[in-house]
């Protein structure tokens, strides 16, 4: 943990402020969390190229401090699959954000490859006024919101109370693989949120 909090950009770790998502996976890449390859670009030929070199289908998302929901604003384009859609997409989200967001400063756009269809997980970060940062784990997607099926303990936790706090969602069955379909990855969640709970950790006072 240590090495990977020397690791960590410096410059991302001021107090207070709002992270852009490449920003945020910049961070939290440090810890070994990863996602879907991305890369960040600032012309529509750029777009084009990283959308070629990552490979189609992917997403296009607008990027900035200042724009806390980017699908508000018309400012992310999913399931691009080829050239022409990339190109259209590009010119729609910077239309969109100059008059969603006139004042924004805008870093660039990501491009990034479509992730394959499966289950949704969420995973974060609260902190609790006396138990310091909390570390967070739920069903994810549409279904956040609507079933509120989520668990937390304080954070750090290694991978195997990570896996046992997956365990206790009501979900579980999903994740195990109910009614004979393929049980998802819960070790690379548990993964996951081990590593972000290192991270809160470690960066606590930033939080």
């Amino acid at each position: 943990a240590e090495t990977a909090a020397k690791a960590a950009p410096a410059e991302l770790l001021e107090a207070g402020q709002a992270l852009t998502e490449h920003e945020s996976k910049r961070l939290l890449g440090a810890y070994g969390v990863t996602g879907p390859a991305q890369t960040l670009v600032r012309t529509v030929d750029e777009a084009i190229a990283a959308a070629k070199a990552l490979g189609y289908p992917v997403a296009l998302k607008i990027q900035s401090r200042d724009i806390a929901h980017k699908t508000e604003i018309g400012g992310v384009r999913l399931g691009l699959a080829d050239e022409a859609a990339v190109r259209e997409a590009f010119t729609r989200i910077i239309e969109s954000a100059r008059f969603g967001a006139p004042f924004a400063g805008i870093q660039g756009i990501l491009v990034q490859r479509m992730a394959p269809k499966g289950l949704e997980a969420l995973a974060g970060v609260v902190v609790d006024p006396t138990f310091g940062p909390m570390v967070t784990v739920g069903l994810g997607g549409i279904h956040t919101e609507i079933f509120k099926d989520v668990v937390s303990a304080p954070a750090p936790i290694d991978e195997t109370q990570a896996l046992a706090l997956v365990q206790r969602l009501k979900a579980w069955p999903l994740f195990a693989g109910a009614r004979g379909a393929n049980p998802a990855d819960s070790a690379a969640l548990a993964r996951t949120v081990a590593a972000l709970s290192r991270f809160a950790w470690d960066h606590r006072q930033h939080l």
